[in-house]
């Protein structure tokens, strides 16, 4: 028979873990992100075996909090892809240039 769960305590602990897993995030600390991502679906999972319904102000509350996550990983998301295209840019404009026979660096460096 499953262990029986405080549901405050486990809500209030889910909500903390989200929470703290949005600073993580924002903080670019990984392995901390991961491990607060499995203690939430840890979580979760006594939440299901223990057959607990939130209620709409729970389930808002955490909803509020993972709305945060989300924009943020679609904000860097969009950061990282502007990013990269802008490296493939810069790539293919420094071998056009290179291939048109313009000056490399190594002749401005002696140059100078």
């Amino acid at each position: 028979m499953p262990r029986s769960i405080d549901r405050g305590r486990e809500l209030e602990r889910y909500l903390a873990l989200t929470l703290c897993l949005d600073d993580a995030l924002k903080n670019e600390r990984w392995e901390e992100a991961t491990i607060l991502m499995s203690e939430r679906d840890e979580a979760l999972s006594r939440f299901e075996t223990a057959k607990i319904v939130l209620t709409d102000a729970e389930t808002e509350k955490i909803r509020t909090a993972e709305k945060r996550i989300m924009a943020w990983l679609q904000h860097t998301r969009a950061l990282i892809g502007e990013s990269i295209r802008t490296n493939v840019t810069r790539g293919a404009m420094s071998r056009l240039y290179a291939r048109s026979g313009g000056p490399s660096a190594a002749s401005f460096n002696r140059a100078s």
